[in-house]
């Protein structure tokens, strides 16, 4: 890979206030037997769209999949599409979503721009905000074009 388009990868976190309810999700039945993936999944529509209700008021659940282990929903929130990841125990890891580079917070920029980066540096939309219990985190994809190796 060339370093002049090396991307980087930089994750800064701003605290998150925590925003307890979604609509026309289906509720998983008390004392069902859940063994397949498929069952596992309905059951996501019990425990885990609760959590997703609390969190995000007013989210509409999109779809419920099984990835690497992890439970992942998909809900329309604010206007835009997010996955939130559930561990094996149904217990909330993250919800991620992404993100437009005029949309980072401007504390968010500033440090792009202390660690060298430009503002025309930063990827213009493949970035992301990861929401986690300890608040927000962005992930932003930038290009360092002064590290040629090759003059």
């Amino acid at each position: 890979m060339e370093t002049n388009r090396m991307l980087s990868l930089a994750v800064f976190a701003l605290t998150l206030a925590a925003s307890p309810s979604c609509t026309g999700t289906p509720q998983a039945k008390p004392g069902d037997a859940y063994e397949t993936a498929q069952a596992s999944t309905a059951r996501a529509g019990g425990d885990v769209d609760n959590f997703i209700a609390r969190r995000y008021p007013g989210c509409r659940i999109l779809d419920h999949d099984h990835d690497n282990g992890y439970i992942e929903v998909k809900i329309r929130h604010d206007g835009r599409e997010k996955t939130a990841l559930f561990d094996g125990r149904r217990r909330w890891v993250r919800t991620l979503w992404e993100t437009r580079r005029e949309r980072l917070p401007k504390r968010v920029v500033a440090g792009m721009r202390a660690k060298g980066f430009a503002y025309k540096d930063i990827d213009d939309n493949d970035n992301y905000v990861v929401d986690t219990a300890d608040g927000l985190l962005y992930a932003v994809q930038a290009r360092r074009w002064d590290d040629d190796p090759n003059p």
